[in-house]
């Protein structure tokens, strides 16, 4: 495909990584604005038509669940999930999850739920620019609300200080959430910090 400007022919950019047809995906132009304008990027108030949205009230883990359960008829149960009992004292995510404790190891059942997570990555120090806001919430609407609540997104987030001591209590826990993590994406994250790679790996010498 080539795109004509006002000067001259041009040929359409080649991605980074990846390629158009393996998705099946058009390809076209998008300025900043048409791209991440409906997830709060604006580029001119004076030609910014659309209603400001009050971000922080926005609940994405609530909007996935309920995307989910709108869908359930979809995916096979879950209830064969199982969970590590150091990972029980924090029953808010635990619960949305909807993790049930046996007595058995964690497993993978990937098989059975037909369901996929996408889990982000990321530590305490992080600060979370606009840009950050824009792409994460255009990731959440675009692969777990549009497919009907076929992916799961996560984010994954490393407290490296153990001074916060975050399984201590639900409330160091909680405190921690409050201060790490802009309000929308709170409920969707999962705290973890080294005394709990120590738990798990034991025999492994960084975490011994």
């Amino acid at each position: 495909m080539r795109l004509k400007d006002s000067n001259s022919t041009v040929a359409y950019p080649e991605p980074l990584a990846g390629y158009f047809e393996a998705l099946a995906l058009n390809k076209t132009w998008f300025s900043s604005e048409s791209r991440y304008g409906p997830y709060g990027y604006v580029e001119s108030e004076a030609t910014n038509s659309r209603r400001p949205v009050d971000w922080s009230k926005i609940d994405w883990a609530l909007l996935q669940d309920d995307c989910l359960a709108r869908n359930k008829h979809r995916f096979r149960p879950t209830t064969n999930l199982t969970i590590l009992p150091k990972l029980e004292k924090n029953n808010s995510w635990k619960s949305r999850l909807g993790f049930t404790h046996l007595n058995s190891p964690v497993r993978d059942s990937r098989h059975l739920t037909g369901r996929t997570a996408i889990v982000l990555r990321t530590w305490d120090c992080y600060e979370y620019k606009e840009e950050d806001l824009y792409n994460l919430r255009s990731l959440i609407v675009e692969t777990t609300l549009s497919s009907g609540g076929e992916y799961a997104i996560f984010l994954l987030v490393h407290v490296r200080d153990p001074e916060r001591n975050i399984f201590g209590s639900e409330a160091n826990y909680a405190a921690a959430l409050d201060e790490l993590l802009p309000p929308e994406l709170r409920p969707m994250a999962v705290l973890f910090d080294n005394s709990l790679l120590e738990s798990w790996y034991p025999k492994i010498k960084d975490h011994a």
